[in-house]
């Protein structure tokens, strides 16, 4: 993103595309993610524009293997202490994670359950 703002900043001087830059800016939707991608075997990177849609849909209808790797991110930041845990509880993840278990072989997914069951109940949270 850095690379980017450097060249968008660099490409100021030159009017031309600076109107583009501003057409562009303009028609650009709030959620579109924009960044520059080099081939191995070229000379020159090109722009890659990508428009990202929310579909608003409830954390709830995420198929179980989402929300369980949702509950397995927010259990490692409880556990780092992470300033971007937000609203992240041991006992959100515990649901979800029991909620989204799904078909278990090995028995990884009911491991993980009793590990973050242990944790809770070692912490004030």
């Amino acid at each position: 993103m850095r690379r980017l703002v450097g060249q968008l900043a660099f490409a100021r001087g030159c009017p031309a595309i600076a109107r583009a830059r501003s057409r562009a800016k303009a028609s650009r939707a709030r959620n579109d993610r924009i960044k520059r991608d080099k081939q191995p075997d070229a000379t020159q990177s090109q722009l890659v524009e990508v428009a990202l849609k929310d579909a608003a849909k409830a954390f709830e209808s995420a198929d179980s293997d989402f929300r369980f790797a949702a509950s397995v991110a927010s259990f490692g930041m409880l556990l780092r202490e992470s300033p971007y845990r937000g609203q992240a509880e041991y006992a959100k993840v515990l649901t979800w994670a029991n909620t989204s278990r799904g078909a278990d072989e090995g028995g990884l997914r009911a491991e993980f359950v009793r590990l973050a069951g242990l944790a809770r109940s070692t912490t004030r949270n």
